[in-house]
C-alpha cells in the first residue's frame, strides 16, 4: 500500500499515508521499507516527519543488516564523512565492504 500511495497507483498520491504504510512494513522486517523509512527520517524532507537522524540511522542499520545494499552504503557514508556522528573509518569500511 505504501508504494500505491507513494506513486499514485490506483489512488491519488499521498506521501503521509505512504509513509504510514512503509513504517508498518518496516516494523514487520521489510528491508526496502526499512531503507525508505530510514532515509525519510534521516533527511527529514517529508511534511509532518521531522528530521531525526538517530531514528534514521537505526532503520538504515536494520535494513543494512538484512542485506540492503543502498542502506549498507549509506551507513558507510554516515561513518566515513561523520554525518551526524563521529567519523569512524573502521565502521565505515565494514559497511562499505558489505555493500
Amino acid at each position: 500500500l505504501g508504494v500505491c500511495y507513494s506513486e499514485g497507483k490506483g489512488t491519488s498520491p499521498d506521501l503521509s499515508k505512504a509513509f504510514h504504510y512503509f513504517v508498518k512494513a518496516a516494523e514487520q522486517g521489510d528491508r526496502e521499507a526499512q531503507y525508505d523509512v530510514g532515509m525519510t527520517y534521516y533527511n527529514g524532507k517529508l511534511e509532518g516527519v521531522g528530521q531525526d537522524t538517530v531514528r534514521g540511522v537505526e532503520w538504515l542499520e536494520k535494513a543494512g543488516q538484512l542485506g540492503h545494499k543502498k542502506a549498507q552504503y549509506r551507513m558507510g557514508v554516515h561513518f566515513y564523512v561523520g554525518e551526524h556522528a563521529e567519523k569512524d573509518y573502521a565502521r565505515a569500511f565494514g559497511w562499505f565492504e558489505q555493500a
